[in-house]
């Protein structure tokens, strides 16, 4: 029975889509032969509103079995989507592989992902990750020692906390608190105009310090 419950969470590498693990002809979700931008994988299935927030898409790549005991998928969030606060009794591997976006464990910031990055979950840290709200992202989620279990889903993140970024690369007391939305660069060159969020005043034309 626990090889079992192993394999029907398979599919969500930790992300609790056991209903996606036998895809019918009745299936409404959207042909896998697309990829997402920037990914070498199809964008697979759409995720349950019951564990994410706006539009995702979940492709499986390795099932659980017993001569390794991890399971992975490609994940593609759409611009403003994200996980449920969640943890994994075993940690949880994330690689980057396209787009922009956020990473934040309970009490700590947000950290600002890119193609490239590589986040390691530890066991049990409550945790959320999704795309930044202007651009998608796309990251191989890799869950490890799956006979510890899966996955354990709290509630969802909340406005509030997904809007909570803010960039820390200068030390001006003008740009103190400000919130802003992150290009492909986290940090622009000296003098660039960088977008500020819905949240933070306008400030057309506005120009971030040295970092």
């Amino acid at each position: 029975m626990k090889r079992i419950a192993l394999a029907a969470a398979t599919l969500a590498v930790g992300l609790g889509l056991a209903n996606f693990a036998q895809p019918t002809s009745q299936s409404s979700a959207p042909p896998q032969a697309a990829p997402a931008a920037g990914s070498i994988f199809p964008k697979g299935e759409r995720g349950p509103a019951q564990t994410f927030t706006g539009t995702v898409y979940v492709y499986p790549l390795v099932r659980d079995e017993p001569a390794f005991n991890c399971v992975s998928s490609s994940v593609t969030f759409e611009p403003g989507a994200r996980s449920h606060w969640h943890t994994h009794p075993a940690g949880q591997i994330l690689m980057v592989t396209a787009g922009v976006g956020y990473y934040q464990e309970k009490g700590q910031p947000i950290r600002l992902l890119r193609q490239g990055d590589v986040v390691k979950a530890q066991p049990g840290v409550d945790h959320w990750h999704g795309a930044s709200p202007q651009q998608s992202l796309t990251h191989i989620a890799l869950n490890v020692n799956t006979e510890k279990g899966v996955v354990s889903w709290g509630r969802a993140v909340t406005e509030q906390e997904y809007n909570s970024y803010k960039w820390r690369g200068g030390n001006n007391p003008h740009w103190a608190g400000r919130h802003f939305l992150p290009d492909e660069n986290e940090t622009p060159a000296p003098g660039s105009c960088y977008r500020l969020s819905p949240t933070a005043p306008a400030d057309p034309g506005a120009t971030l310090p040295d970092a």
